[in-house]
């Protein structure tokens, strides 16, 4: 039975310690912790760059751009949001389902679906005496080519012409503020 024990005991004289056996072991255990200090530290300071390229199975033509913008002082009147592509073409007022929430001092006046709406220059020249802002909620359709979607007043640019003066400004103030912009479903 005594064959069989796994965890027999050294004897006395095996298990001395010595000067050379601990300064073997010292110098072991310090090699084993700068190298591996060194790797581990390179490893975590290397930079890894990994790039993913999927090729897109929509075959639609178009893409769905999704957002909620706030304008702090610009009427809703007078935004527009256009894309414009590499071909050349420039598309106001891009078409989707985009509501436009006039907004006086943090309170909801009016909201409406945005169309393709005549500017009412009465309504816009009082709302900007009033500084009303706008909240641009939904999304809009643009084509799934090679451009950018921006959001503008030009496609109002004669009319503000007429409005800016009367209430005493010269400028256009687009300050805004995006709490959601996402693009597809």
């Amino acid at each position: 039975m005594l064959k069989f024990d796994l965890y027999r005991k050294l004897p006395q004289d095996l298990i001395e310690p010595q000067k050379s056996g601990a300064l073997i072991s010292f110098t072991s255990l310090i090699l084993i912790i700068l190298g591996n200090s060194k790797s581990q530290g390179t490893e975590y300071l290397a930079q890894q760059v990994q790039t993913e390229m999927y090729i897109d199975q929509n075959k639609d033509d178009t893409l769905l751009v999704n957002m909620d913008i706030s304008f702090l002082t610009m009427p809703c009147d007078f935004i527009s949001i256009d894309q414009q592509d590499i071909i050349g073409t420039h598309q106001q007022n891009v078409e989707g389902e985009l509501y436009k929430s006039r907004i006086l001092n943090g309170k909801l006046i009016d909201k409406y679906l945005s169309k393709n709406e005549s500017l009412n220059l009465e309504r816009t020249s009082e709302a900007y005496q009033q500084k009303e802002g706008c909240d641009l909620t939904g999304y809009i359709i643009i084509s799934r080519v090679p451009g950018n979607f921006h959001i503008s007043a030009h496609p109002y640019g004669g009319q503000m012409n007429i409005v800016l003066p009367f209430v005493g400004l010269s400028i256009i103030v687009l300050s805004h503020t995006i709490q959601h912009l996402s693009f597809g479903n």
